[in-house]
């Protein structure tokens, strides 16, 4: 009976939500990560980041979000990019629709000569949705602005042991309406709240004893941190085959062409089917095949194995492909990981290069073997 009381004492779902809000900004003040994109919270730096996180950790972000500024420093020299360069910098990030949506959306920011300033008219841009608006009115703005992200749910429903997304918005707003009251920074309760979510209370395993809203957390004094949030059925994974054709001329370049489908505006490997639809049969059987790589992928709930075949070609048919994809490009092989692809190629290139290496390393060595005999 002494243990359940000092447990329920710990843990009291009665502290008010100012108070739980004062600790969790506390919290975040002692412990918030340093991030690029925290250190000058401009509305262009806060909306770039934002893109980019969706769906995709931070530990990946950093890097991208570093080179994307460096590149991109303003809204105005985003928008006035090719969306070749856009893609390129964004190639390996993935979700490539978010890097579309972001170049239309600096387009319409600069059309209308400034950033958007409530949250209809930035939901309003290509790729922003409630969660987005919010966090960058919040956070650029210092406006009073709810969010609700994975993490951001996680912490809510546990705390409130409550579940679906229209119950917990509410609590957000409530938690936000109650930081305005105290005229605290609604930038700090929404990165506190995010960022509680990612290093404390995680979906699996969190530290509880760490927590600084655990004296009210109803799910901890429950003891149901396992089933809050309920865990949403997984989306069933389709399993697809790509079989695509690497073509390298004499001088060590690579045929790529414009992608389809969720890699539109990145470049690939040209379909090995169409390549042949394109060519006479002729034409097809003079392919010289040197061997097939293959490697495994995932791309929205895709999860894709891709056979690569690798062909080699003479000047003669190296101009005929030049005719029959008059919108392709010649790129050596140590350019390819550089240009806008995606990660099939990337992973394509650093298994041929591994494997040329290791041919050209084992021909050095029986030629030596030889010359010894």
């Amino acid at each position: 009976m002494f243990l359940k009381r000092r447990f329920t004492l710990l843990y009291d779902r009665s502290t008010p939500v100012t108070t739980r809000n004062k600790k969790l900004i506390g919290w975040f003040a002692r412990h918030q990560r340093v991030l690029p994109w925290r250190s000058e919270p401009t509305p262009y730096r806060v909306w770039i980041s934002e893109i980019m996180l969706q769906q995709t950790q931070v530990v990946t972000v950093r890097p991208y979000f570093e080179k994307f500024i460096a590149r991109f420093p303003t809204v105005e020299t985003l928008a006035f990019a090719p969306e070749a360069s856009v893609m390129q910098s964004w190639a390996g990030l993935g979700y490539y629709s978010r890097a579309r949506n972001l170049h239309r959306a600096a387009q319409q920011i600069h059309a209308s000569g400034r950033f958007p300033g409530t949250r209809a008219e930035w939901e309003a841009l290509p790729g922003v949705g409630p969660y987005t608006a919010g966090a960058i009115l919040s956070i650029a703005f210092g406006q009073p602005e709810a969010i609700l992200d994975g993490n951001v749910e996680r912490v809510l429903s546990r705390v409130h042991e409550e579940s679906g997304k229209p119950t917990l918005w509410v609590r957000s707003r409530e938690w936000m309406q109650a930081t305005a009251e105290q005229k605290q920074n609604p930038s700090d309760l929404n990165q506190a709240l995010m960022e509680l979510g990612a290093l404390v209370c995680t979906p699996k395993n969190p530290a509880c004893p760490l927590c600084p809203l655990r004296e009210g957390c109803g799910a901890a004094l429950h003891a149901t941190i396992e089933q809050y949030p309920p865990r949403k059925k997984p989306k069933a994974w389709v399993h697809r085959v790509e079989q695509v054709a690497w073509v390298q001329d004499a001088k060590d370049r690579v045929l790529l062409v414009p992608s389809t489908r969720w890699r539109k505006g990145l470049w690939d490997f040209p379909d090995e089917a169409e390549l042949r639809a394109r060519l006479t049969r002729a034409e097809s059987g003079k392919l010289k095949r040197l061997r097939e790589l293959k490697i495994k992928t995932v791309v929205t709930h895709h999860k894709i194995e891709r056979r690569t075949e690798i062909f080699l070609v003479g000047e003669t048919a190296r101009q005929r492909m030049e005719k029959i994809y008059p919108e392709g490009q010649w790129l050596s092989v140590d350019a390819l990981s550089d240009a806008a692809v995606g990660a099939a190629v990337r992973k394509t290139v650093k298994l041929f290069t591994s494997t040329r290496a290791a041919s050209d390393l084992s021909s050095v060595l029986n030629s030596k073997s030889s010359s010894r005999a």
